[in-house]
């Protein structure tokens, strides 16, 4: 037997960065780690690598424009290697990629995981299933099995009525970690449209 009431999941992404810094803060630390980086004695280079290596190369390259950039000066001359080689003598850097498929997106706020549709996962309750529990359900149905999801609480955090005037309990929970399976936008409390529970996403 089918209960008439529904449980829907709203799985929200906790944010992955710290609080942003006031803008003294931040230029206040970056000025004494350069400070820092410039006293500090000149790396053993032939400690850790072969001289005249590759890797030895590719190093006091990547140091020397880092020095250029930030001091206007380096410790180091400039190996001048080629990109012909093969090596790529710049850092890695976080992604700027802000499509709303991308989870790690806007790091320092809380998302909302939502279908293509801007729906999220929901169901009707089995017999003898908690709200809780059928919710959960609902969220692997949808996303599959490749995602850690942790309900933040039994009891729901409100209820509203859907197309049909059925109940419809909306539990809270957070992705810890996995990728989804099938297509999701993760989308922050001001991109979510007005009806679907936008006002139950906590705002960083």
């Amino acid at each position: 037997m089918t209960s008439k009431i529904k449980s829907t999941l709203l799985i929200i992404r906790p944010p992955y960065l710290t609080p942003k810094q006031h803008p003294l803060a931040t230029e206040y630390y970056k000025y004494t780690s350069l400070l820092h980086q410039s006293l500090a004695s000149k790396f053993k280079l032939d400690f850790y690598y072969q001289p005249q290596s590759l890797n030895s190369k590719k190093f006091v390259q990547g140091e020397y424009l880092r020095q250029i950039k930030d001091w206007g000066y380096s410790h180091y001359s400039n190996q001048d290697v080629s990109v012909d080689s093969g090596v790529d003598i710049h850092e890695n850097l976080p992604t700027s990629n802000n499509k709303v498929d991308n989870i790690e997106r806007l790091g320092d706020r809380s998302l909302g995981l939502l279908l293509p549709n801007h729906s999220l996962p929901s169901t009707t309750l089995n017999a003898g299933e908690s709200l809780d529990q059928a919710a959960l359900r609902a969220g692997y149905q949808q996303f599959g099995r490749d995602i850690d999801l942790w309900v933040v609480s039994k009891l729901p955090i409100a209820v509203n009525k859907d197309e049909s005037g059925v109940d419809n309990y909306i539990i809270l929970s957070y992705i810890l970690n996995g990728t989804p399976s099938t297509p999701t936008s993760y989308l922050s409390k001001e991109e979510i449209p007005k009806n679907n529970f936008v006002d139950l996403i906590p705002i960083q």
